[in-house]
């Protein structure tokens, strides 16, 4: 019996620190109702971070009518959740970005072996649910594939392991489809065991279960789903060296399908969904932004603001909410894209007087409506106050055009000269000795390029083929010097690879390579000063070099240092009369003068010419000399 009492009166005990601990207020002196009001107002991740507070606060945040309340306020806000990985270490963290702050938010450490390969996993998420799923995976130690399921929960700011994948994988793709995970393909339980199985997994049932498989499997994946189809290609890996390959899984209809040919071809970098829009940061030169045209199976470029490359290096990751585009880099830089559909992107001349500081809008250049601003060529001859605007590419159909457009200072009109005889875009061209010289580029489709190169005579208004390039560069920046012009690739430094440059002899119509020291450290946008090569510099602080012909090198310029605080790139070059004009984002002027003292050493003095208000939103893609 005093077993029985003494039992009896610990469970009474317990129900009496129970009903305290539910009678005990969330606030003291405020109702419930208006405390877990408050509650219900803290914003991620501190919700969870509450629930260690008291028991009270720990039992409202996790009943599942709190998350409902939540839900029904539209209380819950978009956070971007980024797994990345140390270079040297390979150590793995997740963390959590608030696009309205800024700031960063480090997750519990992920459950998973300790040797893995981070790019091996795949990620996707239900944003709503707040449930981000990290799958599948490769153990370095084995280089075998894994097969698990991660989850991270918002609310409770843990990881959970959820039922393991049908089959182990690794560098496969995988999305979220009206609320069900799709894996796709990848790697088997060995490497180089390459799969075509694909899996769903239902969040409701927790199970995995096979679905039709793909057709045929894909050297590497990028994928994204619009709508309720997943799209998946290995057309990242541009530049190609075959021809990609790419399949649409319908979910409802479980089938697989073909991707039509201008999806696959265009889809040159990684993808994201805004809306229903599918755009892609391609993975080449200044990382372009294009969208996908579905009634036209075509891409195209996005205009406005240039993707900011200078500030995000590569590999990037990508994601997109709310109207918005965000793309994380190396370092964790993050660039914020709001892209705005309207009409096409406006192309203006503008005459800068450098005497008044005043600017004059030229007459409308006559251009087809639809094109790519980047994709013409522009060079002058400036006694003769002509400038030449030279082929293009049309942004609707992806295709090079040849037009030759001439603007004359003495008429402030344009006209059509000849057109060339190779369409051509994304190209270098120059003035040596009062001719016009076009060089390489992308003909007629965007990706073929080509080495050919062609001549105009002004006085004839003529084109005509001169010798071609020995071999195709990457993108151009070229200067004429004397009477030969210098190519080069060097622009797109820092190196991926070595760089390659040729110089035209137009007198002996011949192409020799460019010396070893020139092409190193051409590092920038190229101006000519009377006989003396510049390049101002697309890292850093855009130090100014000068090119020693003599001993093969570059040397840096004294002085001023560059006014990069009121520079922003792109910037736009030219030189006249003993002074650099560099002309960058709204349209501000940097002018330059160099000196050359005793030694053969430089210094430069800069002034800064702010442009007008109205001229904030345009970026400069050419600044040519002409007299008037």
């Amino acid at each position: 019996m005093a077993v029985s009492k003494s039992s009896s009166g610990k469970q009474e005990n317990d129900r009496d620190q129970e009903y305290h601990k539910k009678s005990e207020p969330l606030i003291p002196g405020l109702p419930d109702e208006i405390a877990e009001l408050c509650l219900l107002h803290l914003p991620y991740p501190y919700q969870s971070l509450a629930r260690s507070v008291c028991c009270s606060w720990n039992r409202t945040i996790i009943d599942p009518g709190f998350l409902l309340s939540r839900r029904s306020l539209s209380l819950s806000l978009p956070y971007l959740f980024v797994f990345a990985f140390h270079n040297s270490t390979a150590r793995i963290q997740w963390q959590a970005f608030d696009p309205r702050s800024g700031r960063w938010f480090i997750l519990p450490p992920m459950p998973c072996p300790k040797s893995v390969f981070p790019p091996g996993f795949a990620c996707t998420s239900i944003p709503r649910q707040g449930q981000l799923y990290v799958l599948g995976g490769m153990r370095s130690d084995t280089q075998t594939s894994i097969n698990t399921t991660v989850v991270y929960t918002t609310s409770t700011n843990q990881w959970s392991i959820a039922s393991p994948m049908v089959t182990p994988r690794s560098f496969f793709a995988a999305g979220n489809v009206n609320g069900k995970i799709i894996a796709v393909g990848g790697s088997g339980a060995e490497y180089n065991d390459s799969i075509t199985s694909v899996e769903c997994y239902d969040t409701r049932k927790e199970t995995w279960e096979h679905v039709a498989k793909m057709r045929v499997g894909l050297a590497r994946y990028d994928s994204a789903v619009v709508g309720s189809k997943l799209y998946v290609t290995e057309g990242w890996t541009w530049p190609f060296l075959f021809s990609p390959r790419g399949s649409i899984y319908d979910l409802e209809n479980d089938t697989w399908q073909e991707m039509k040919d201008g999806m696959k071809e265009g889809w040159t970098g990684v993808s994201v969904v805004v809306g229903d829009r599918l755009f892609v940061i391609s993975e080449y030169g200044d990382c372009p932004m294009k969208v996908y045209v579905p009634d036209r199976d075509a891409w195209q470029y996005v205009g406005g603001d240039k993707f900011p490359r200078e500030a995000m290096q590569r590999p990037f990751a990508v994601s997109g909410v709310e109207g918005r585009i965000y793309v994380v880099s190396s370092g964790l830089n993050v660039a914020i894209g709001t892209p705005i559909e309207g009409q096409n992107a406006e192309i203006q001349w503008q005459a800068f007087d450098p005497r008044s500081g005043r600017w004059f809008i030229l007459p409308p250049m006559p251009c087809p409506k639809s094109v790519f601003p980047p994709g013409f060529a522009c060079t002058s001859i400036p006694r003769q106050g002509q400038l030449y605007v030279l082929g293009g590419m049309r942004s609707d159909t992806q295709t090079s055009i040849n037009t030759t457009v001439v603007y004359t200072t003495s008429t402030n009109q344009w006209s059509i000269a000849s057109p060339m005889v190779t369409p051509r875009s994304f190209f270098a061209a120059g003035n040596v000795n009062g001719k016009i010289i076009a060089v390489g580029g992308s003909g007629a489709e965007y990706n073929d390029s080509i080495t050919s190169v062609e001549c105009y005579d002004p006085r004839k208004d003529t084109w005509e083929h001169v010798a071609k390039m020995r071999v195709g560069l990457a993108r151009y920046d070229s200067a004429v010097v004397g009477s030969k012009l210098y190519v080069t690739e060097g622009w797109t430094w820092p190196f991926l690879f070595s760089p390659r440059g040729s110089v035209y002899d137009l007198e002996n119509d011949t192409w020799q390579e460019m010396k070893d020291g020139m092409k190193e450290g051409w590092t920038g946008v190229s101006v000519v000063v009377g006989d003396r090569l510049f390049v101002i510099s697309e890292y850093g602080d855009c130090p100014m070099k000068v090119y020693v012909p003599d001993r093969d090198a570059w040397q840096y310029v004294g002085g001023d240092k560059f006014p990069r605080e009121a520079m922003q790139r792109p910037f736009a070059v030219s030189g006249v009369e003993g002074r650099i004009y560099v002309v960058s984002s709204g349209l501000n002027v940097a002018i330059g003068t160099p000196i050359e003292g005793q030694n053969g050493e430089f210094i430069a003095k800069w002034e800064v010419v702010a442009a007008p208000m109205a001229f904030h939103d345009f970026s400069p893609l050419s600044c040519q000399v002409l007299y008037a």
